[in-house]
């Protein structure tokens, strides 16, 4: 891999929602991925942000933390190097993530 990742992950028990922090200038900065199934068959969201005060993610944050190519990389590894499986209605779902995985150099 060409890029460190966050490794201490929060792992929701069917793989909808990977919490994180984000360690760099500005401190310590709570992170979020979650899936989300679409409405289209095989279709899954991925959402990505920093965690507000309600719990939720912010998708318009900019943290400029110094640490987007590690983020960016956990995002990458959680979607696909890991082999993490997103489960919902007993449906496992893969999630490539191509066009990361090239900027990563995976």
């Amino acid at each position: 891999m060409k890029y460190e990742i966050y490794d201490q992950l929060e792992i929701a028990d069917d793989f909808s929602i990977i919490d994180f922090i984000s360690e760099g200038k500005n401190g310590r900065i709570p992170k979020r991925i979650e899936f989300t199934l679409t409405d289209v068959p095989g279709i899954v969201n991925l959402a990505f942000g920093d965690i507000d005060a309600n719990g939720e993610i912010n998708d318009y944050s900019i943290s400029n933390n110094g640490d987007r190519n590690k983020i960016l990389s956990t995002v990458a590894f959680a979607n696909y190097g890991s082999n993490l499986t997103f489960m919902l209605n007993s449906l496992a779902v893969l999630f490539p993530f191509k066009g990361i995985l090239r900027l990563l150099d995976y």
